[in-house]
């Protein structure tokens, strides 16, 4: 949906019967900065509820970027900088978000994270370290919540190039990763 649709979310009473009653209730009882942080972008499963909300009155224009803190309907939320492209509002710069107990911190662009960032899991896991949009890439650490952690390059969020991976029983497996395996010279293991 875009970010017009779900601006429309704030209905008057007239049109109240074409939804339904969850969607009107959520719809109505958005403030201005909740209809804001509904512009960012979000999955269509998320947006359901009310995109399906009609026109009202014509919206005035978007900033094209600033900062702030926005509230989805799942209850996530972001506080950093934005940026509008194609009228929809998108992570881009520096910003924290937080779903439940999963927080992405870092660089933003075109809402993934990209150049340096953190992550903590719900699993317990953390990983800090290079982004290419929204995925591992480049020098990073992964510490499992188990104890194991990685430390070196990273490709297409899989453990790849030099590195060292510290298993549970504090063993350290230094040398070349490839794809997410551990290479030891003859033969690929893979240790994840």
């Amino acid at each position: 949906a875009t970010g017009a649709a779900l601006r429309r979310a704030r209905l008057r009473p007239e049109r109240r019967g074409s939804l339904s009653t969850h969607a009107y209730a959520v719809a109505a009882s958005l403030t201005h900065a909740y209809a804001v942080a509904a512009t960012m972008s979000r999955p269509p499963s998320q947006e359901a509820s009310l995109a399906s909300a009609p026109p009202s009155e014509p919206s005035e224009p978007e900033e094209e970027s600033g900062e702030g803190l926005f509230t989805f309907v799942d209850g996530s939320r972001y506080e950093g900088q934005y940026a509008t492209e194609d009228g929809v509002r998108r992570r881009n710069g520096y910003g924290t978000l937080t779903q439940g107990p999963e927080t992405s911190e870092g660089e933003w662009v075109s809402d993934k994270l990209h150049g340096v960032g953190r992550c903590a899991f719900a699993s317990g896991a953390t990983y800090e370290g290079g982004f290419e949009e929204g995925v591992f890439s480049g020098e990073g650490t992964y510490k499992w919540a188990d104890g194991a952690s990685y430390v070196g390059g990273w490709k297409a969020g899989r453990m790849h190039g030099e590195g060292c991976y510290t298993d549970t029983d504090k063993v350290e497996w230094k040398g070349a990763f490839h794809n997410g395996s551990f290479f030891n010279g003859k033969a690929y293991a893979t240790l994840r």
